[in-house]
């Protein structure tokens, strides 16, 4: 017993390591190539986007998807009741980010980022429709369809966005933000098949609220430092649009910011 789990956990383990190695070597030729495609500022206003919705929808994030993986005795109508929470949640948000897209884009000092940030605020509503089965697989430690589900996302990302740099100009980018989610949404039935139905029931969500209110607040913290820091960098006059894109792309690829003046 003691074996076979060492060994599924081993397994676990190269898939991961898979996934990450893979998603970061596409998305570094992403950039690659699309640095000769496109303006520094397109860059620049896509991660001013990126950064704002992604503040506002972690902020709300309630820990209920590691709550589902790690609590005991969950059933359909916790899964239900989590994926439809999140649902609203998203769409409340997504509207919400939509509205406040001006004076979101005027806190970065940036006034042409407010459409981007419109159209950036229905990727999360798009995820959101994502099959909440996906947990199964992380509870099982199932990372190989993980694996090829974060692969896939990129991979239909980075194509998009080569493919339209040329026609859409920043635009691309978006379309290729939003296609991959698309792409996550459909791929994630075929892996992990779920039958979507909404459930408004405060019994289901409640052992997830009380289990995930502490990942929340560690992820919070995080979260409002890291935010901080790219604000202050939009509002430093020793930084622009390009070092604003070099800071996401240093993200993307090391997962800590990497930001320095192109001045």
């Amino acid at each position: 017993m003691t074996n076979h789990s060492e060994q599924k956990a081993g397994n676990a383990l190269f898939w991961q390591s898979i996934q990450m190695a893979g998603v970061k070597v596409i998305y570094l030729v992403r950039i690659l190539v699309l640095a000769r495609l496109l303006l520094p500022d397109d860059f620049g206003l896509v991660a001013i986007a990126t950064t704002a919705t992604g503040f506002l929808f972690s902020l709300t994030n309630f820990g209920m998807i590691p709550a589902l993986v790690q609590g005991n005795n969950m059933n359909e109508a916790n899964y239900d009741a989590a994926w439809t929470l999140d649902l609203f949640r998203s769409l409340l948000l997504t509207l919400v980010t939509i509205a406040a897209a001006p004076f979101i884009a005027a806190i970065f000092a940036e006034p042409r980022a407010a459409p981007i940030i419109m159209a950036i605020a229905m990727r999360p509503f798009i995820e959101a429709m994502t099959s909440i089965k996906l947990v199964t697989l992380n509870r099982n430690l199932l990372f190989r369809p993980l694996a090829a589900l974060g692969i896939t996302e990129a991979i239909v990302n980075t194509t998009l966005s080569i493919f339209l740099a040329g026609i859409l100009g920043v635009w691309a980018l978006v379309a290729g933000a939003i296609g991959g989610t698309i792409s996550i949404v459909i791929v994630s039935y075929i892996l992990a098949p779920y039958q979507p139905r909404l459930l408004f029931d405060r019994e289901a969500i409640k052992p997830l609220i009380n289990f995930g209110k502490w990942i929340f607040a560690t992820h919070l913290i995080a979260l409002t430092g890291s935010s901080i820091l790219r604000i202050m960098i939009s509002h430093n006059p020793n930084y622009d649009l390009p070092t604003i894109r070099v800071c996401r792309a240093g993200h993307l690829l090391h997962g800590y910011p990497a930001c320095f003046s192109t001045k």
